[in-house]
């Protein structure tokens, strides 16, 4: 995807403070690090604008880094929940690595989305951190 992202709301930035995040889309992020919602509020959420998908079965990898302060984020296609991700953890964890299958039986152009939606209850806040989204079809 790369950085050709559109906040929708909230502030979005990279943090490149730490190394310890290795796995990393360069077209993404310049080095080791990650893009995280500093605003850490509910509905915090990143587009990627008019993804075209071809009909077919697609594999969304998602790299990521779980906190104490994670929050829950949800990817979507257009408004198709793709998946739901429970940053919490409560110690840090670098380089976590979830994939979520999504089938389309046409063609379709939708903004790829990324929205927090909540938090996990022992969590002190909604942070996301992420590193590397990918999209991969398979079939």
């Amino acid at each position: 995807f790369g950085n050709n992202y559109n906040i929708v709301q909230g502030t979005w930035a990279a943090n490149y403070d730490y190394s310890d995040q290795t796995d990393y889309d360069n077209s993404l992020l310049s080095s080791a690090g990650y893009i995280e919602n500093t605003t850490s509020t509910d509905n915090d959420e990143i587009k990627w604008s008019n993804t075209i998908l071809d009909s077919g079965t697609y594999t969304i990898k998602i790299v990521y880094v779980v906190n104490p302060d994670g929050g829950i984020a949800e990817i979507l296609y257009g408004l198709s929940s793709i998946g739901k991700i429970d940053n919490y953890a409560n110690s840090t964890l670098w380089n976590r690595t979830i994939s979520f299958s999504y089938s389309l039986t046409n063609r379709t152009t939708a903004d790829f989305r990324l929205k927090v939606t909540g938090k996990n209850t022992s969590s002190s806040n909604y942070k996301i951190r992420f590193s590397r989204l990918d999209i991969s079809k398979t079939s």
